[in-house]
């Protein structure tokens, strides 16, 4: 692992030091591409790390995979029929907002589900993936858990909230990535739908309404969440970070550039306020890496493979311990 931070190190421009002492003057920043973090031992080789947030969360899952960490939920191993029911179309489930995140803690600990939402399949993204399928039933708070009958999804719905509830309770760590403000509600149950495009094939699409949070119902959010896994799991350490993948529209009547400004704004800083009230929470600057350089594939929003294993790379080196630093 030493040795590919160090190659990603020079290929993108930027890095983390990892030590004892942080750097206060940004004359010794290198123009903000050096980005310093104190070493603090957090996880032992082989740890169990239940992941969930954005898209960047599934990148994470897969770096840790790939470095010896046993990353979880894995959805992947659902025992479902993949003919009439699907849990994420890329075997991860987003959770782009904290309202999401907040959800699926309260639901996979107390078993607050909500009703499956049947949908017609329009054309477009869903009659491409499930083809000949006319209709199917939805899960309205999780990305792509659909099947063809309400069975189906219930079923489907049941096993997601046992892989979920088990990873919770078999984790050592926790890792949460924040990704944007913008929500969806269903105005009939008052939970945030994972994302507009369950609005865009409802047929009942004014039954959800656009909500831009703010700082405080964000801060409420991640707050509940932390102290309720402090709480139920004591002494484990949480990791926040906030996802380097831009938004890819807004709704807020905003240029694109801007609510995305406001957006990573608004979650970063929430996540040090969290990281200053709780002794077992982290904050770890992915946002910030990506920022100091460029490190994003061609669509200028998803990172670089090499930028997603350098920075999960730089963050086991400073909180891993030595044995699983180097796996």
């Amino acid at each position: 692992m030493a040795s590919q931070v160090a190659e990603a190190d020079r290929a993108l421009g930027a890095r983390y030091d990892v030590g004892e002492e942080l750097n206060a003057d940004f004359r010794n920043s290198e123009r903000g591409t050096r980005i310093t973090h104190r070493r603090n031992e957090l996880f032992q080789a082989g740890t169990g790390v239940f992941t969930i947030g954005s898209c960047f969360a599934e990148s994470i899952r897969k770096a840790l995979d790939a470095n010896g960490y046993a990353a979880r939920p894995r959805y992947q191993d659902l025992d479902i029929d993949v003919a009439t029911q699907m849990a994420g179309p890329l075997q991860h489930i987003n959770y782009y907002t904290t309202f999401s995140i907040r959800q699926e803690i309260e639901r996979v600990l107390d078993g607050l589900g909500p009703e499956p939402i049947q949908l017609p399949v329009k054309p477009g993204k869903w009659k491409v993936l499930f083809q000949e399928w006319e209709a199917l039933w939805q899960d309205p708070l999780r990305h792509g858990v659909v099947a063809l009958t309400e069975e189906g999804i219930l079923d489907v719905m049941a096993k997601v909230d046992a892989i979920t509830r088990d990873a919770l309770e078999r984790a050592d760590a926790f890792v949460i990535t924040l990704g944007l403000i913008e929500s969806w509600v269903d105005t009939v149950t008052g939970r945030h739908v994972w994302s507009s495009k369950v609005r865009n094939v409802s047929p009942e699409p004014d039954r959800f309404a656009f909500h831009l949070s703010n700082y405080q119902e964000n801060y409420d959010n991640i707050r509940w969440v932390c102290q309720t896994i402090s709480d139920r799991f004591p002494g484990k350490p949480i990791v926040l970070t906030v996802s380097p993948v831009g938004l890819l529209s807004t709704f807020s009547g905003r240029d694109i550039v801007v609510a995305n400004t406001y957006s990573k704004s608004v979650l970063r800083a929430v996540a040090g306020a969290i990281d200053g009230e709780f002794a077992n929470v982290t904050y770890w600057p992915s946002y910030e890496f990506a920022m100091s350089t460029d490190i994003y594939v061609e669509d200028g929003r998803h990172v670089l493979p090499e930028g997603v294993q350098y920075i999960v790379g730089s963050f086991l080196g400073a909180h891993a311990s030595v044995e699983g630093a180097t796996p």
